[in-house]
This record gives C-alpha cells, sequence and structure tokens, in this order.
C-alpha cells in the first residue's frame, strides 16, 4: 500500500471510528464559516452535505485515484513535475464536478487540509465498500431533501444559508 493510500486508510478509519453523531440534520444546510474541532465533524457535518450528488462523489473518487496514480509515478520515476499534474488531476475532477453537477463553491480555500484529508477519506470508504457511491443521494431523497435529478442547486449555494451574503459563491464545499 502506497503511503498515500495508508494515510487515506487511516483518515478514513478515524473518521469511521468516531461515527456519523456529529453531522448535522439531514436537509439543514451546515454553517460554512465554522471552526470544525476535527476531520471527522467537518467530514459529517459540512463535507458529506456537499458532496451528495452521485456525479459528484464519482468524480471526486476518479480525480483522487487519478491523482494518487500520477504520484505513484512521479515517486517512481522522480519526475517531481508529475506532482503538479497529479494536483491539477485531482482538483481539476474535483471543482469541475462542484460547479457542473453540484452546482456550490468547493471549500478548498476555506479549509485547504480538511477538505484534502476528506477527499481521501470518502474515496477510501467508497473504495472500500464503507459508503455507497450513490448513499448521500439516497439519504437526501428520503429525508426530503432535493433528488439526483432536480434542478436545484445541489445543496444551498445560494441564499439559503444564514449569513451568507447569497448567489452561488456562498455555498458548500470543496474539493
Amino acid at each position: 500500500m502506497s503511503t498515500a493510500a495508508a494515510a487515506g486508510a487511516a483518515a478514513a478509519g478515524a473518521v469511521e471510528a468516531a461515527g456519523a453523531g456529529a453531522g448535522a440534520a439531514a436537509g439543514a444546510p451546515p454553517p460554512r464559516r465554522v471552526r470544525y474541532a476535527n476531520l471527522n465533524e467537518f467530514y459529517h457535518q459540512l463535507y458529506k452535505h456537499e458532496h451528495r450528488r452521485t456525479g459528484t462523489r464519482a468524480l471526486h473518487v476518479a480525480g483522487t485515484c487519478l491523482g494518487a496514480l500520477q504520484l505513484a509515478a512521479a515517486l517512481a520515476l522522480r519526475r517531481p513535475q508529475l506532482l503538479l499534474t497529479a494536483l491539477a488531476t485531482g482538483y481539476g475532477c474535483a471543482w469541475a464536478s462542484h460547479y457542473c453537477i453540484e452546482h456550490n463553491r468547493p471549500a478548498t480555500f476555506q479549509y485547504p487540509l480538511l477538505s484534502f484529508a476528506s477527499d481521501w477519506v470518502m474515496a477510501w470508504n467508497i473504495l472500500t465498500g464503507r459508503e455507497s457511491l450513490f448513499e448521500a443521494a439516497a439519504a437526501a431523497a428520503a429525508a426530503g431533501g432535493e433528488s439526483e435529478g432536480s434542478s436545484g442547486g445541489g445543496g444551498g449555494g445560494d441564499a439559503k444559508r444564514a449569513g451568507e451574503g447569497g448567489g452561488k459563491g456562498g455555498s458548500g464545499k470543496e474539493e
């Protein structure tokens, strides 16, 4: 197992062990300008809320896996310039999914380390069967939230959030 995969597994295990009890109410958008106590709290309160659509989750997993392969190639071939392509691939897939599918703003710049770690946690959880690729969409539909096929904003990228100025830029997660 590579170092990156081991780090993802460790982070996923820590989040999984703590459980989802710290999560916000299923349909309520989490606050964006909050100081999260730990990765578990961030992952369950904000990250999962901002990654409810299957397409978003799929592109994040694909970008994370492709980025990991490029990271491995950079190390194996001793070509540090491939590190930049690894980051560009991972973040490119993730950000495209937020703008084109989820219709919210990535939280990468607000919570860079928590967002990066959460990408690995989600990818690890999906690849190992701890989470379903379709889990978040099904939970949102069951809770009366937006369904996969709705044309809405995908999680509150607009003025629905208290304290946000409005517009698509006030929304959700990151990458």
